[in-house]
């Protein structure tokens, strides 16, 4: 522990001095590693009928996402009505939509597909926080959405 005489000559990588307790503070404190989380949960609806290709369909893209990456970052499960997209720990949104598009093209669901996620970090550090959304319908192109980009696109218009 040091005393606040010693806090107010430290400063951290980026030159701002380090301030926690003004009494105390323990230099072990900004160094804990901290752990990053990107969550989302979605269900696309199809068919009961459908049940049965969708398993095939999901296993397939499953398949091709692995070869390609090694991983697939989302968790599918089958359910009678639909499909649910999940993931509390590293959901990859791009491979949620690879999947969600072959069923959508290929079960021919009329209904556009939304689903969400959100980053966020163990620990308090800037910019580490977040999330974004993805619409989708069938034969079409994804539209996707980083809340960051758009709040930084929003903030643009006021320094013309």
């Amino acid at each position: 522990m040091h005393d606040v005489s010693t806090i107010v000559n430290l400063r951290s990588s980026r030159g701002e001095h380090i301030f926690k307790n003004p009494l105390k503070f323990n230099l072990k404190e900004r160094n804990i590693m901290a752990n990053n989380y990107t969550e989302s949960s979605s269900k696309l609806h199809f068919k009961k009928e459908d049940a049965e290709r969708a398993t095939v369909i999901i296993d397939r893209e499953i398949s091709k996402i692995e070869e390609d990456e090694g991983w697939c970052g989302v968790d599918a499960t089958v359910e009678e009505d639909g499909v649910w997209f999940c993931g509390d720990e590293t959901v990859n949104a791009e491979h949620l939509a690879q999947i969600a598009q072959a069923l959508l093209d290929e079960l021919e669901i009329d209904e556009p597909f939304i689903f969400s996620w959100c980053y966020r970090c163990s620990k308090t550090r800037i910019d580490a926080f977040g999330g974004g959304a993805c619409a989708m319908s069938r034969g079409e192109e994804p539209f996707w959405i980083d809340a960051m980009s758009m709040a930084e696109e929003h903030a643009s218009r006021f320094l013309k």
